[in-house]
């Protein structure tokens, strides 16, 4: 489908379940080999429990937005502005709708809530070929390593 189909908007309450759902889907489709069904079922547990996501939607100074193609919720991103820095904390894609431009479309969007922003980054599992990939055709570069929970993540940054 044409990039024009997907709708990019900011989060409602509304959103909350249905973001879930994508998260634990997407979480086990690209983890599940990664890191373990387990590790995912606890990750997504804590990290994507309604009262972290309604908190993140009603932080200052963050961009909790969702994709839809059809009224159907096809992507979902969450960036936050730690000036003079964007820090994309996830942007996902239901597997079935990954290489049609909704990725891009989410990361524009976040981008383009934080005009003031110098640079944007992300942290990604570096055994995920995918993400590595798509933020490679972004733009990003590698920056280092960090630890989050106590898996090691690849720091990826774009210039913005």
């Amino acid at each position: 489908m044409a990039d024009d189909a997907i709708v990019v908007r900011r989060g409602t309450a509304a959103d909350l379940e249905p973001v879930r759902a994508l998260l634990r889907e997407t979480w086990h489709d690209t983890y599940d080999a990664l890191i373990g069904r387990d590790r995912v079922i606890e990750l997504t547990g804590r990290w994507h429990a309604r009262a972290a996501l309604a908190a993140q939607l009603a932080a200052p100074d963050t961009a909790f937005l969702v994709a839809e193609r059809g009224g159907a919720l096809v992507g979902h991103a969450c960036a936050t502005l730690e000036t003079p820095t964007l820090r994309l904390g996830r942007l996902y894609v239901r597997p079935g709708c990954q290489r049609q431009g909704v990725g891009r479309r989410l990361l524009a969007a976040a981008i383009a809530a934080f005009p003031d922003a110098g640079a944007v980054v992300a942290a990604v599992e570096p055994a995920n070929r995918r993400a590595r990939a798509f933020y490679a055709g972004q733009g990003f570069v590698a920056r280092g390593e960090t630890v989050e929970d106590g898996a090691v993540m690849l720091t990826l940054e774009k210039p913005i």
